[in-house]
Parts: structure tokens; C-alpha cells; sequence
């Protein structure tokens, strides 16, 4: 750890380090989907649900919990999953996986901020891309964090260079795109103390 990342992550407590996440192509993987799909074809196991939301692969989590340990960030749940349960719940779910860190901070939303954003999605659902939710959490938090990083499978275009840690579905979060959240926490505290 540098000196300058360990500076400012034990002399600025009061800001937080944020991570939007996304759970689909992050915190579960193709392994885990084939599993599910498998499980969901057999017959239920006693007093187990069969739904998707058991579809979380430890091992990644494993990864997020290291980030957390690392970085001392909190999350922000950015991924579809936040319509399917409360926050708590979600958080509950999660620690089911082996979840460590503190509990879930907030989520984004979705809503008619997305103006000229919406599109047909899943015939009358509608859709705001999610760096755009993300952008609006950014701008109505303004001043409670210094740094943040989106760890998402879907790399969306947007203003977000260096702070876009892409996953890819076929594995989730693994200890290379981890590091690269750490890193992208480093380079942010850096600039921020040269100023930049």
C-alpha cells in the first residue's frame, strides 16, 4: 500500500470510498447460472427457494469482501437485483454467500430524472442506463465521498474513465479485476492529493 492511499484512507474517515455494484456477471458467474438452471430443473430441495437469487458464487464474494478489507468502502447496490427485495434483505441474502463487509449503504434508484435516457427494455418496462442512475446518486450525495469505482459486467459510455472496473459473465469477480478496484481507489487518492 502506498503512503499516500494509506494517508488519506486513515486521515479522511469522514468521506466514504463507494463502489456501485452490479450481482449479475459480478458476484455470480456462468458456472453459477448452469448450477442454478441444473438445481431448478430437479426437484426442490426441503425448504429451499429455487428462485435466481441463489445464484451467488462464493468465490467472488470472496473478492468483494478483499476490496472491502482493502479499501475500507461501502457499497451501493446499482444492479437490477435491488427491485427484486429490500436493501436489508438483499443484505441478509448476501452474508447467506459469505458476505463480510458493513452492511449495504444505500441503492440507486430508478425514476423520471433519466430524461431522454429511457428506452424500451423487456417490452413495456422501462430503462435508464445505469450510469445514468449512478450519475444521479453522484450528484444527490455530492460531498459524502471521495472516491468511487463501478463494477459492473455491462461496460455502459459515459465520463467514468479510470473508475469502470469491468467484469465479464463467464467468470464474475475475480482477483485481477479486484486488484484493479484497489488500484482505481489508489490512483483516485493520489490525484486527489496532488490536487488533480
Amino acid at each position: 500500500m502506498s503512503f499516500l492511499f494509506w494517508y488519506n484512507l486513515h486521515m479522511n474517515k469522514n468521506k466514504r470510498r463507494i463502489v456501485f455494484l452490479d450481482v449479475d456477471g459480478v458476484l455470480n458467474n456462468d458456472r453459477e447460472f448452469d448450477r442454478w438452471r441444473s438445481w431448478n430443473l430437479d426437484e426442490p430441495l426441503p425448504g429451499e427457494s429455487k428462485d435466481i437469487t441463489w445464484c451467488i458464487d462464493t468465490k467472488n464474494v470472496e473478492q468483494l469482501n478483499r476490496i472491502i478489507k482493502e479499501t475500507h468502502c461501502t457499497i451501493v447496490v446499482t444492479s437490477t437485483w435491488r427491485t427484486l427485495m429490500p436493501l436489508q434483505t438483499l443484505d441478509r441474502h448476501l452474508r447467506k454467500f459469505g458476505f463480510t463487509g458493513p452492511e449495504l449503504l444505500d441503492k440507486t434508484i430508478e425514476g423520471d430524472y433519466c430524461a431522454g435516457g429511457w428506452g424500451g427494455w423487456g417490452g413495456s418496462r422501462s430503462y435508464c442506463p445505469r450510469y445514468k442512475e449512478i450519475n444521479h446518486w453522484l450528484l444527490t450525495h455530492e460531498g459524502e465521498y471521495d472516491s468511487y469505482v463501478i463494477l459492473d459486467d455491462i461496460l455502459e459510455a459515459d465520463n467514468q474513465q479510470g473508475r469502470y472496473v469491468q467484469t465479464w459473465e463467464s467468470h464474475g469477480l475475480t482477483k485481477e479485476k479486484a486488484d484493479e478496484v484497489i488500484k482505481s481507489f489508489r490512483a483516485q487518492e493520489t490525484n486527489s492529493l496532488k490536487g488533480k
